[in-house]
């Protein structure tokens, strides 16, 4: 056995490296998460806490955009059935001018127009008018819930 200086010097040398190398890759893999941070998947959890945030992402972005559709129906919707009600007050406007001649004998040949039928008459020309609001009026108090959800998304 020849157990020369030089040849331990050279052992030595060569546990070293060997020790060095060894270190170098375990470093390398420094950045890799514990066992423990494993979930059943076989991803890490930053991995999975990741795609998490990034579905909550896209479904909050699918909410907006599907919110701001509907905000946008909805005005659409608004404004149409305030045209259409401005056109069908007009025609209940003849009608009550066409009443209110009527019950006052004016141009009307039937002098004994009756005040039942006046009534019967009117209450029908209110109901309708009443009718055509309020269908205005629910769809605006609609939006203006879908306003109030926007604006809470938006704090």
């Amino acid at each position: 056995m020849n157990n020369s200086p030089e040849k331990k010097k050279k052992e030595a040398e060569k546990i070293e490296s060997t020790n060095k190398k060894d270190s170098a890759l375990e470093s390398n893999w420094d950045y890799l998460p514990e066992s423990s941070d494993y979930i059943e998947d076989g991803y890490p959890q930053s991995h999975r806490e990741e795609n998490t945030k990034n579905s909550v992402s896209n479904d909050f972005i699918d909410f907006k955009n599907d919110l701001s559709s509907r905000i946008i129906e909805q005005e659409e919707e608004i404004i149409t059935t305030h045209i259409q009600i401005i056109k069908d007050d007009a025609k209940l406007l003849t009608e009550e001018g066409e009443l209110i001649s009527s019950i006052k004998g004016i141009n009307n040949d039937e002098a004994d127009f009756l005040m039942e039928d006046y009534i019967r008459n009117l209450d029908q020309i209110i109901n309708k008018k009443i009718s055509i609001y309020m269908d205005l009026k629910k769809k605006m108090e609609i939006y203006k819930q879908t306003l109030n959800e926007d604006g809470k998304l938006n704090k």
